[in-house]
């Protein structure tokens, strides 16, 4: 890879969140990720119900900043599968 990044920094990565969600049926059509995906929210307001307001805050702003950084993570998994396709079986 030549380390060439700039959709990530220039915000373009925003476009492959956008294909994600537009796809996300598809994902959800996989009976284990549905599962785990209800299950993750489930956990997620569980541990939100016990917390304090101050605790809340923290709880919503560490929610939010795994959601904006998966969505580089996205953005880069998919860059590396339209770059290297099938040549990432052999790695």
């Amino acid at each position: 890879m030549d380390n060439k990044i700039n959709f990530l920094e220039n915000g373009d990565y925003k476009f492959v969140m956008e294909l994600f969600n537009e796809k996300m049926p598809i994902l959800k059509s996989c009976k284990t990720f549905s599962e785990q995906y209800a299950r993750f929210f489930d956990v997620m307001e569980a541990i939100e119900d016990t917390l304090n307001e101050k605790q809340k805050e923290k709880f919503n702003e560490f929610v939010t900043l795994i959601y904006d950084i998966e969505e580089y993570y996205f953005a880069f998994v998919y860059s590396l599968g339209v770059k290297y396709g099938q040549d990432l079986e052999k790695i």
